[in-house]
Parts: C-alpha cells; structure tokens; sequence
C-alpha cells in the first residue's frame, strides 16, 4: 500500500457496513495515505450510481483507479482488496490468444446450439486481460505479446504445423489452457504425449445423486474434491459442475510437475457407451471412479538455439469439458473461478499478484486436568494472597 503511485478509491454499496470493513478500509487509507480512499454508498439512495458501475448484489465492492474499475468478486478482505488494487493500478495489461479456424466454442453469443464465450471474456477484460482470435494457419508462430493461448473445444484437427507452433510457444516459457470435449480427434496427442498427458475420451457419469439436488443429470459430473494448488485454493468443499466431460490423467515424471485440479466422487466412472439410453456401470469396460477431470502442469522451458539460455517457466492446463465455461453456465458455482484461475495462473498473473493473508490467532489456551485445575485455584486463591500477606507483615515489623 505504501507503493502506491496514483489514487485509488473503495466503494462499498451497502446501506449498513460492518463495523469490521470500516476498521479494514481505515488501515488500508493509514498506509495509503491521500491516495487512498473509500466511501459507502447506500444503493437505494444513489441508483445513479449503481447504474454506473453495474452493481448487481448488495454489498459488492468496486476498486477505482483512473479509468480502471475492478470488482471484488468475493467477500471484502485483506486477501480479496490487495489484488484487486494491484489489478486496479496495473500498466501491464495480459493478453490471451483463442485459437481459432478448428471449430472452436464462438468468442461472441451463442451460436447454433453450441454456448459463446462472452461471459468469459468480459471477465478476463474485468482482470486486465485483453483477448484476441489467433489464426496459426496464417501466422509462423504464436505472437510474441500472448500471455496465454486458450483452445477451446476444436471440432477438427490441428494441422502438424500449428502443433508444431504450438510446442515452440510452450517451449520458451509460454501458457497453454486446453478444454477438450470426448469423442472429438483435435489433433494434439503428439503435444500431449511430450507432457505426459493423456485423454480418456469416455464419457464421464455421475451416479452420486448430488447433481440431481441442484437440477443436474447423470452426464453432468459435480466436483467438490480439488487438488493443492494455486488454480484451486480457496475451494474447499464448494462446487463446479462440468456437462458432458471426459477423464484426464497425467503421468508423473521428473522433469515436470502435475497435479490433479478436478476429482469427481468415488461413485462415478468413464462411461464406454455413451448412447446407451441406460448408463450402468459395467466393470469390463467402464473405468471406476474417482476421475480426475482437469490437470494443472509446469516445467522448466527449453533452452533456445537463438538465446542459448533457459527461458521461463512453461505452464499446461488441460481440462476434460468446455461448457462449464460458456455462456450461462460460467456464473454458476466455481465454474468462473476455475476457468479464471486457471488463466491467471498460466499467465504468471499469479506472480505479480501478492494478497496479504490475514494473521492466524495462536491457540494459547491451556488445557489443565481438573486435579491440576483446583491445584491453580488453591495456589491463585488461597497461597499467593497468603504469601503476600506474610511478606508485608514481615517487612512492617522490620520498619517498626
């Protein structure tokens, strides 16, 4: 906070803030100082305002900074506000890349009966990211500029050269988030191979029941098991759905690291036949679960003919399914937040980004036994009185 070098300004639209945003907002503007304030906003007083500033729930917190306005999509903590000032006063905007030219989900409204991506990409333009259509049919290479290039859903194959242009791009350190649909040949099992990432392209079926309590069939697998790591942090218990999804794997080697985002429940499994109007498990060809649904991976990025030195860090994404980040389904749950954590982590978003964790409150109470317990009460009650008794007669008599 004592970095800042341009105003930023806090507005809470809450008609009766807690007391303990008032104390937080008063130690953020302590080491601010004049540039940085905050205001309440009572919504029914000032509509105006939430109009312009597109205020949907109450009590929702926008961070303005110049022309930029972040909201604060959770509660208002040191965790949450930190980032988004540091979003709100960035100069460096990301850019992401969605290839295009295979039959990819629309970057605009919905098409056909297939979702659109535009609730997607106004929340990336909400964190500072810009968004772009790439071509790698007409281009040599993926753009020097991207942060990240997202593929989603291709229908058709990739040609040998945009994979080819695709690995160079992960080899200097570049961020690459796949969302695969099954039954669908996109072309890249040579790319997925060189990371030990493999597709199961069954059908994934939920048989738990939690789906159905939330209006969701059996094809529609609900996650609420995550894997440690920065995509998923933060999750606990709380869940995503993902329609119509495959299982992925990836095997574990030396020279990378993998972990496993999304784990369905143990009563799932990878459904062979697909069309069967019945999906029961048959164990002779059906693979039980629990299945892991996405996968999160890095490596140290090859050393370069032309610099002849290593580069960044190369990060992968895969995940088994696509919808659950389009068009009416991207605000449900954590589906946003897979989807957008999964885009600030490969970007190395994550690095620039630094929250400050509130403190944890040391345990310091003592458990006694209650022989122990009476034997405090005797001595605080009964022996120290008498003690200090003892010593101030002691000393009258001396001074008499």
């Amino acid at each position: 906070m004592r970095a800042l070098k341009q105003p930023v300004k806090v507005l809470v639209f809450d008609s009766q803030p807690q007391p303990a945003t008032r104390t937080l907002l008063e130690q953020y503007q302590r080491q601010g100082q004049s540039l940085f304030s905050f205001e309440f906003i009572d919504p029914q007083a000032q509509p105006g305002l939430v109009q312009k500033y597109k205020v949907q729930p109450p009590g929702e917190v926008i961070v303005e900074s110049g022309r930029r306005v972040q909201h604060l999509e959770t509660t208002l903590s040191e965790p949450s506000l930190t980032p988004a000032i540091e979003q709100a006063t960035s100069t460096r905007e990301s850019k992401v890349y969605f290839l295009q030219g295979h039959g990819e989900r629309a970057l605009e409204a919905a098409a056909a009966n297939q979702g659109g991506l535009t609730q997607a990409l106004d929340a990336l333009k909400g964190r500072n990211f810009t968004t772009e259509p790439l071509n790698l049919r007409q281009r040599q290479q993926v753009p020097q500029d991207a942060s990240i290039v997202i593929i989603a859903a291709p229908q058709q194959a990739l040609f040998a050269a945009e994979v080819q242009r695709l690995r160079d791009y992960l080899n200097r350190g570049g961020g690459l988030l796949l969302m695969i649909e099954p039954q669908t040949k996109p072309g890249l099992e040579s790319l997925l191979k060189d990371w030990g990432v493999q597709l199961d392209n069954r059908l994934v079926v939920d048989a738990s029941g939690q789906g159905q309590l939330v209006g969701l069939g059996p094809a529609v697998p609900l996650v609420n098991q995550y894997g440690e790591h920065p995509i998923t942090q933060d999750f606990n218990e709380q869940a995503s759905f993902y329609p119509l999804a495959q299982p992925v794997q990836a095997q574990p080697a030396p020279n990378r690291q993998a972990t496993d985002l999304l784990i369905t429940g143990a009563q799932s499994w990878a459904e062979s036949n697909a069309a069967s109007e019945s999906l029961e498990f048959n164990p002779d060809r059906d693979r039980k679960g629990p299945l892991t649904l996405g996968v999160a991976l890095s490596r140290s990025a090859k050393q370069t003919a032309a610099t002849q030195r290593v580069s960044p860090e190369s990060r992968l994404v895969v995940i088994g399914d696509v919808d659950f980040a389009t068009d009416g389904l991207f605000n449900q749950q954590l589906n946003g937040d897979v989807f957008l954590n999964s885009v600030t982590w490969l970007s190395k978003a994550d690095e620039r980004t630094l929250s400050v964790r509130p403190k944890e409150q040391t345990n310091r109470r003592i458990n006694l036994t209650p022989q122990r317990s009476r034997l405090v009460t005797l001595i605080a009650v009964g022996i120290l009185p008498l003690a200090a008794f003892g010593t101030a007669a002691t000393l009258w008599w001396r001074h008499r």
